[in-house]
């Protein structure tokens, strides 16, 4: 659903101490920041504490599946934009000029406020444990920043992984209210018969399948392809100009990554989202309807 764009560096520092911050009332989030090695490579883990307002609203902790993808990222700043406790798995150990140089000062704010968890979605033995503790995950992996020499990456990532985190689910987030997946347009009319069981739109049909079928609270977000990049504050059609539909309409436009990120946290914010699937895009130029009308639609989703 997205190609590749020009990415971010994750980490401009080589070093740096332990750092130990207890919020006041009115303190930013506090944090402590460990630098330590992980196989020779050097890996930031920040173990996130919770700010008085932001345990006051009850938000609960996120696992972003996918955290260094360009969706991820996007998602990951509205969470904690919206006081959530984020969390991201990711298969890197060291991820420091993994992207190159831009953006570094909005990757910079963001980065550290995550926890980050190393996991390989096509190695299901490394996921164990990942899910103790969450509340809620968003699944924003894509196959793309693999090998793409392996033909069986599309399966790998859109379904069985899908399907892994489920069973794990079950047994280690037994509090979790709420899955967002994130879906492609076009699904409801892949066919499993076709001549490539590998083919994206089938393994992702075959993701949605095996998650509702997983008796978890779910939400499926599907979309055509987004525009922009996950730090972007000018976004075309403006932030919240936003059309959701049912029934996988053809044609469907693209969708900017914050307008995306939006809808995703919409999903989590409230469980009268869970159990429905439905199309996300940006609002096509020349629409009458209003820009907020958005939250409207999404109160109006059929299961």
């Amino acid at each position: 659903a997205a190609s590749p764009r020009g990415r971010p560096a994750f980490l401009s520092v080589l070093s740096a101490s332990a750092l130990e911050q207890s919020p006041g009332e009115d303190a930013p989030t506090g944090r402590r920041d460990l630098l330590g090695l992980v196989g020779g490579s050097v890996l930031l883990s920040t173990l996130p504490r919770t700010s008085p307002a932001a345990a006051a609203a009850g938000k609960g902790t996120v696992l972003v599946v996918g955290g260094t993808g360009i969706t991820g990222l996007a998602v990951e700043r509205q969470l904690l934009e919206d006081g959530y406790i984020v969390r991201a798995l990711t298969r890197r150990e060291s991820f420091r000029n993994v992207y190159g140089k831009k953006n570094t000062a909005s990757w910079d704010q963001i980065t550290p406020r995550v926890r980050w968890d190393i996991g390989d979605l096509t190695a299901p033995e490394t996921l164990a444990g990942k899910l103790k503790g969450i509340d809620k995950i968003v699944f924003t992996a894509g196959s793309q920043a693999l090998d793409l020499k392996d033909p069986t990456l599309n399966r790998k990532i859109y379904a069985d992984a899908i399907g892994t985190l489920a069973s794990i689910a079950r047994s280690e987030a037994t509090s979790l209210s709420s899955f967002v997946l994130l879906s492609s347009t076009g699904v409801s009319g892949a066919d499993a018969s076709r001549d490539d069981p590998n083919d994206m739109l089938v393994c992702k049909a075959e993701g949605e399948r095996l998650l509702r079928a997983s008796g978890l609270p779910y939400s499926i977000c599907r979309f055509s392809y987004y525009t922009g990049d996950e730090f972007d504050e000018d976004v075309p059609g403006d932030k919240g100009g936003i059309d959701i539909t049912q029934g996988d309409p053809p044609e469907r436009g693209s969708i900017s990554l914050p307008n995306l990120a939006l809808v995703v946290s919409k999903c989590l914010s409230d469980q009268r989202y869970n159990y429905k699937t439905f199309e996300a895009a940006d609002l096509p130029e020349g629409s009458t309807k209003r820009k907020g009308r958005w939250e409207e639609d999404m109160k109006r989703l059929r299961d």
